[in-house]
């Protein structure tokens, strides 16, 4: 969750370059100054329609770096998840959560 995130980033000495947000992501990109993130994770709720608007915008692409890395958690009942502008880097399942990666 956010607060092992926040703990993996401060232990790897990045607090000086990353910022954890804990919000809304279409909200947060939209809203966004910048279309140049090195990482996005995106965890909406399962099944909500958040879930389903992210798959099918151009949102992600066009807010990432062309190096980064966009993580996307999921139920494992979804499956074949593609994003507009991105290639499948790989998958990891725990239990009934997914992890999986794309970049650009």
């Amino acid at each position: 969750g956010l607060v092992g995130s926040e703990m993996c980033i401060r232990d790897r000495n990045l607090i000086q370059r990353a910022k954890v947000y804990n919000m809304d992501c279409i909200e947060f990109l939209l809203n966004s100054k910048t279309d140049n993130y090195e990482l996005i994770f995106a965890d909406p709720p399962y099944f909500s329609s958040a879930y389903f608007n992210l798959n099918s915008s151009d949102l992600i692409s066009r807010t990432l770096k062309f190096s980064g890395i966009f993580v996307f958690e999921h139920s494992n009942f979804i499956k074949d998840l593609q994003f507009t502008n991105l290639k499948l880097l790989l998958t990891r399942s725990f239990g009934e959560s997914v992890l999986t990666f794309y970049t650009k």
